[in-house]
């Protein structure tokens, strides 16, 4: 069975995802277990909602979320600290202190990444390493495939136990 996202879905019939959402729970219809629609009941919403026919090309899935852009603040954080140890390529045997990790980080916020470090560090997401000058750290090559998809925005609902 063929089956449409429902962002493409909803973009296409001309109407808000919330409100295609609401339109096929209230006709008691499902999704598919990752949202999706199925492809044979597009014909049955567009005439539920009077349109005559939906446009025929996919559209181009909307761009990744910019990390500045993100509205969620602790999320936005999270990709920032892991965007700075990406690019330094802290990544496995490549440690650096903590502190350096929060320059990227705005004054009132470190509080705030303190403590999305700790949470990193409990999940297993970075990699401790305690020395005699300080306390490093590094991102653990096990959760890098997650971290990366994050940071890039193109699933931001990846890793909620974090940022929630």
């Amino acid at each position: 069975m063929k089956t449409v996202p429902v962002w493409e879905a909803a973009a296409r019939l001309g109407i808000n995802p919330c409100q295609l959402t609401f339109l096929i729970v209230s006709h008691h219809q499902s999704l598919s277990a990752n949202g999706d629609l199925p492809e044979a009941l597009v014909p049955t919403l567009a005439q539920w909602l009077g349109v005559a026919q939906w446009e025929a090309e996919p559209l181009a899935p909307p761009p990744p979320m910019t990390i500045e852009s993100d509205p969620v603040p602790r999320r936005r954080l999270l990709r920032q600290l892991t965007a700075k140890l990406l690019a330094k390529r802290k990544i496995g045997e490549s440690h650096t202190q903590v502190v350096h990790a929060y320059r990227a980080v705005p004054a009132h916020l470190r509080g705030e990444a303190k403590l999305l470090v700790e949470r990193l560090l409990r999940a297993g997401y970075l990699l401790p390493k305690p020395t005699e000058y300080g306390f490093q750290i590094s991102l653990a090559p096990a959760g890098l495939k997650a971290l990366k998809t994050l940071v890039s925005g193109e699933d931001l609902h990846v890793l909620p136990e974090l940022w929630e």
